[in-house]
């Protein structure tokens, strides 16, 4: 089957998705599709994604996908292709038709898989949020002794998974019943116009059992770890055709989970808590709301008969509709979904990664643990805009961090420098090829874009709680290690606590209105007097959710049989900001910051828990500093570039970035820098300097070194700063607090040209000291 072929395929099924949505759900009717089939090794062989607004599907190896498909599918469904499809038995079927329908059914799936995810989960940021924490309290309650630092990431990690069961399981039911939004009927009645035949014999429904397919040849592939392989064991279950196709559905998921050295009791063991934990954490009282007659304890024993009956290859039909029915009631209800959801992952909770960024639950089997099937993916043009900062050092910032074994190094020697040799390296290929600027470019994106998911998750989980307990779980993920995780809590904790440092000044002269933001708004375009028989042949399901999810009044009662239709549409607005017109704002192109981490400054470890330790005072007031900075940039659209030197037993330095970038990103490594202190002795290699005068390119720029002592080789120190100093371009300002050390006095006393000597007796002044030298108003 070639490229073009495929293509057709994806574009009839998009054709007939779009007929059925247009009538089931009509305000998401005109939602955007990108559709991509290529043959390129390079690309994965499939992926789709959404952002809520537009759906994307692409395919990079249209020969493999259809390879996997008539090699990995059609096998499990030749015999049975007819009943899938609800076919005269004894008409013989080609290969090529079965591939060929097949692919047009797996994206017809896809489509509404992809549409269901802003329609049904979640269907706002709340819902999100909601779902995180869920997720949260079910894996503490299932592993109470992992770190705060595993549960959170664990969250991060299965949600899209999660995200995704909501969403398979409500198409798996809707396409098989008529009982919401009547998808079932409307799916035929689309096939019917639209003449969908085989060998001249009408398809009359949606066939069932297509959910698997997809999952199946990730499993044969060989690319499913345990939660994905569990849950394609699940679908299995419930996406019944016959007997037969869905016991080499199961056996498929069965092997996988064999080769991950689970046994065939475990495996029944988490199926059976996967099926009742959507039960947990329900009352008989709310069951009895969708069935009064039978209570949590009928549905535990009607559980444990469907998968005897299953085990034993008996007929399950009449088993799973009522099953599948009572949960997705359950899933579709505001108030049980999140309990749901929480009694769901407690089966899975062990088998979640534990890392950072390890995300389960993707539709492209060539990528299992990394999702593009979620809300909130980006489009190429929106990715694109998040490569214009930052430069070599932005790249190596983020990923050339310290190793984890870098304090067991020899802290003898005064002039241990950390010297990262790929940051070296770096500088000599500024001209290289541009296929690893492509490469550098998508890494920057996938790390902003895990960054932003794993900080989403981590403010979810910290504001659900009241602050002494949000402070309890920031204290423990901080103390577990410097990571991505305890680095954004420290981040977001600074951010908070920082004294607020503002720079602009206001001025006398007339304010000048600029727009300084757009937001989002919707707009009522149209309303329309319809009669009670009108209103009678809407889709309420579509109505009340868009009301729900917007609070605005699509469908008003006007009384007397008489109803108005309200139309909406999403427009920008922009928003506008007063500043002053009259100042000019000169700020230094480069800002170094270099910190004494010492032990003095740190005393004990925990410097980020105790605000009464200098260190942590320092981390308060730097932040304060970068964000004004912050501000001051923002607002009047200029741009310094920062950079970080930690300094003690050994001299660390990340490279510069802008600012902006570095004060907006969770984990900038030049903020990691200065996050993570060294606790030990004192010393300043000089080589530092070398390195940082390569990359502030003869630009106006402010040195501030902090110390609070002795710094051991202050007489090799002295020298260097004097003759650095002596450029016209460098303005170096030296703060000590509370004491005046011998580098210090040597400073004080001979005033060397373009150094600034500040002596203060607490962290807190030193903002009165470096406001006017980092920014000037004319």
């Amino acid at each position: 089957m070639s490229q073009q072929t495929i293509n057709n395929c994806l574009k009839t099924a998009s054709q007939l998705w779009r007929e059925t949505v247009m009538i089931c759900y009509p305000l998401y009717g005109d939602v955007p599709l990108h559709i991509e089939v290529k043959e390129n090794n390079d690309q994965p062989t499939f992926q789709a994604y959404t952002n809520g607004k537009a759906i994307w599907i692409k395919i990079g190896q249209a020969v493999k996908w259809h390879k996997d498909l008539l090699n990995q599918i059609i096998p499990r469904y030749d015999n049975d292709f007819p009943l899938l499809y609800r076919l005269n038995k004894n008409k013989h079927i080609a290969p090529f038709e079965k591939t060929y329908h097949l692919h047009i059914d797996n994206f017809i799936f896809v489509l509404f898989h992809e549409l269901y995810h802003p329609l049904l989960c979640p269907d706002s940021r709340e819902d999100e949020r909601a779902i995180n924490v869920a997720l949260y309290e079910g894996i503490k309650e299932a592993l109470p002794a992992i770190s705060e630092s595993k549960m959170v990431n664990k969250v991060n990690n299965c949600k899209n998974l999660v995200w995704d069961v909501v969403v398979n399981l409500n198409f798996l039911y809707r396409s098989e019943s008529a009982d919401i939004d009547n998808l079932k009927d409307n799916i035929a009645y689309t096939f019917s116009k639209n003449n969908r035949n085989i060998k001249k014999l009408p398809i009359p429904l949606f066939p069932s059992g297509i959910i698997p397919m997809i999952y199946i040849m990730s499993a044969e592939n060989n690319t499913t770890d345990i939660p994905i392989a569990f849950v394609g064991l699940f679908y299995s279950y419930l996406s019944y055709n016959s007997i037969d196709v869905r016991d080499l559905s199961i056996n498929v998921f069965l092997e996988a989970l064999n080769r991950h050295k689970l046994s065939q009791q475990t495996i029944i063991k988490v199926l059976r808590h996967m099926f009742t934990g959507f039960f947990d954490e329900v009352t008989d009282r709310e069951i009895h709301i969708f069935d009064p007659l039978h209570s949590k304890k009928f549905y535990i024993k009607l559980i444990d008969r469907f998968i005897d009956t299953i085990k034993n290859k008996k007929d399950s039909q009449s088993d799973s509709n009522k099953l599948l029915k009572m949960i997705i009631n359950i899933l579709n209800n505001e108030q049980l979904r999140y309990k749901a959801l929480k009694g769901f992952i407690k089966a899975l909770a062990p088998y979640i990664a534990e890392n950072t960024y390890q995300k389960q639950g993707s539709f492209d089997p060539d990528t299992s643990s990394d999702d593009n099937s979620g809300g909130g993916e980006q489009s190429d043009d929106e990715q694109s805009k998040n490569d214009q900062a930052g430069d070599e050092d932005n790249d190596q910032a983020r990923n050339n961090e310290d190793s984890e074994d870098e304090d067991s190094a020899d802290d003898q020697s005064s002039n241990a420098t950390e010297y990262d040799e790929n940051i070296d390296q770096a500088e000599d290929d500024e001209n290289s090829e541009d296929e690893k600027s492509v490469d550098k470019s998508k890494q920057r994106r996938n790390d902003k874009k895990n960054e932003e998911e794993l900080g989403k998750v981590l403010d979810d989980i910290l504001s659900a709680f009241p602050s002494d307990e949000s402070d309890k779980i920031s204290e423990k993920i901080v103390k577990q290690s410097i990571e991505p995780l305890s680095l954004m809590v420290l981040d977001n904790y600074f951010k908070q606590n920082a004294e607020p440092i503002i720079f602009v000044q206001q001025d006398a002269g007339d304010p000048q209105s600029i727009e300084y933001t757009l937001i989002k708004e919707w707009k009522l375009v149209s309303s329309e007097l319809f009669t009670a028989e009108k209103v009678s042949c809407l889709n309420f399901n579509a109505i009340d959710i868009f009301q729900r999810s917007t609070g605005l009044p699509v469908l008003v009662n006007l009384n007397n049989g008489f109803f108005q239709l309200n139309e909406y549409i999403e427009v920008e607005k922009s928003i506008y900001s007063d500043i002053p017109i009259s100042i000019n704002i000169e700020i230094p192109e480069n800002w170094i910051l270099f910190v004494d981490s010492s032990g003095s400054m740190t005393h004990i470890k925990n410097y980020h828990t105790n605000p009464k330790i200098p260190y942590h005072k320092l981390m308060r007031v730097v932040y304060g500093l970068m964000k004004g900075l912050y501000d001051l940039c923002k607002t009047y659209d200029k741009n310094i570039q920062f950079g970080t030197v930690n300094f003690s037993t050994k001299t660390k330095f990340k490279g510069l970035d802008s600012l902006t970038e570095v004060y907006s990103s969770r984990t900038h490594g030049i903020k990691k820098n200065i996050l993570t202190p060294q606790c030990k002795w004192t010393s300043l290699d000089t080589h530092v300097f070398d390195r940082i005068l390569k990359k502030v390119s003869n630009k106006k720029s402010v040195f501030t070194i902090i110390t609070d002592g002795e710094i051991s080789n202050w007489q090799e120190i002295y020298p260097r700063l004097t003759q650095v100093s002596q450029l016209n371009y460098i303005v170096t300002v030296f703060i000590e607090i509370g004491h005046k050390s011998e580098l210090g006095k040597q400073i004080n006393q001979k005033q060397p040209k373009g150094i600034v000597y500040q002596c203060v007796d607490q962290i807190e002044d030193i903002p009165k000291k470096l406001k006017t030298i980092l920014v000037m108003y004319h």
